[in-house]
């Protein structure tokens, strides 16, 4: 690889900075930067911070696109050089997704245990057939299921925060870094702007 002068890595410590700010910035201003009414729901006040997010996503690859010294624009192509390859999925996608929605994880233990907790009461109380206590499992696990699914928090919490965040903060600011040989402040970006967007 050639060597990259002073300004350009100048440029991208900036262009890394503009990415981690207009995604924190975006998510907590969207009435001001779309000029949008304020939301008369919950509900919708997280519908337009997805949308948000996804927006900045999008601009997060368009920002680092240009830092790329891409020959060809092969949609084949294009997800490898952020770091999703199918021969590595599992290292590139999957694994860091769940050690973030580990975090959030721990809705969804309670609401593993509280099904637990009635099925043990369903049984103490003489609740019938083993087949009646499935059937009430499965009912309550459905319900559970399905309240979850139309639950905008566990989207936020589980899909949209964990996909948007690793896409903006380690595909995009990662590979504007490491295209411009700038490996060592690396871990001092992604620690700073990372953190900094959960506080």
């Amino acid at each position: 690889m050639e060597e990259v002068s002073g300004p350009w890595k100048l440029v991208a410590m900036i262009a890394c900075i503009g990415i981690a700010l207009t995604y924190v910035l975006i998510l907590y201003v969207p009435t001001v930067v779309f000029r949008l009414p304020p939301a008369c729901s919950f509900k919708n006040f997280m519908i337009r911070r997805f949308i948000c997010a996804i927006v900045s996503s999008i601009l997060s690859i368009v920002i680092s696109t240009l830092f790329l010294p891409v020959r060809t624009w092969a949609v084949s192509y294009l997800p490898s050089v952020y770091g999703i390859r199918l021969d590595h999925f599992w290292q590139a996608v999957v694994f860091p997704l769940s050690l973030t929605s580990l975090m959030y994880a721990g809705s969804l233990f309670l609401k593993s245990l509280l099904l637990v907790d009635s099925w043990k009461e369903h049984g103490s109380s003489g609740g019938g057939l083993p087949f009646d206590s499935c059937k009430n499992i499965s009912e309550r696990f459905l319900g559970w299921l399905s309240s979850i699914i139309f639950n905008v928090l566990a989207w936020r919490n589980y899909v949209v925060a964990p996909l948007t965040e690793e896409l903006v903060f380690r595909a995009c600011m990662i590979t504007v870094l490491s295209v411009e040989d700038l490996k060592h402040l690396m871990s001092y970006f992604f620690a700073l702007f990372s953190s900094a967007w959960h506080i």
